[in-house]
């Protein structure tokens, strides 16, 4: 599906239909969300007031095939480079069952971790 053409109907806040016209980049899909990245072609002066708005230090550039999207607005997002490896974030439960102390990832915390030795629910304070 990328490079796929699309019409695009956006329902903004104070605007009834803010109507844009984008190319399908790139679509993934997992267990968890499905999405795709879209290059806007045309668009609307609602909708670019909109992110001015909302993004404040966001700058319009022209649709032009090669144009590279400001990006402007994520610059207070932390993105680790690639060297920097992933360092995901643990706690320690310890299993009201049979007492041992268990390491849980916190991302994974909603699925229900079970005790590595009983397989007892480990129950997280809240």
């Amino acid at each position: 599906m990328p490079d796929t053409l699309i019409d695009i109907v956006i329902h903004l806040p104070g605007a009834s239909d803010v109507r844009l016209k984008g190319r399908v980049r790139r679509t993934f899909s997992n267990p968890v969300k499905n999405g795709m990245g879209i290059e806007i072609i045309e668009n609307d002066p609602r909708y670019i007031n909109f992110i001015k708005s909302v993004f404040p230090d966001v700058h319009e550039e022209p649709a032009s095939g090669g144009a590279k999207p400001d990006t402007s607005f994520q610059k207070h997002i932390h993105e680790p480079s690639p060297d920097e490896p992933l360092q995901p974030e643990f706690t320690i439960i310890a299993c009201q069952e049979c007492g041992v102390r268990n390491k849980v990832n916190k991302a994974k915390l909603s699925l229900g971790p079970k005790c590595g030795k009983c397989g007892h629910p480990l129950t997280y304070p809240a």
